[in-house]
């Protein structure tokens, strides 16, 4: 019984060519990554009177 949750534990974890993204996919991810990461530094910052 637990052979069988260890399989399919196995097959819906499993990383293929498919799964892997190319290099522009990548890219563009960090880069919304790291413009959203200045929005919120932007976003939660003192007020400058304080």
């Amino acid at each position: 019984m637990l052979d069988i949750y260890a399989r399919s534990l196995l097959e819906a974890t499993r990383v293929g060519n498919t799964d892997r993204q190319d290099p522009e996919t990548k890219k563009r991810l960090a880069k919304e990554a790291a413009q959203e990461a200045i929005l919120e530094r932007i976003w939660r910052r003192r007020p400058y009177w304080l």
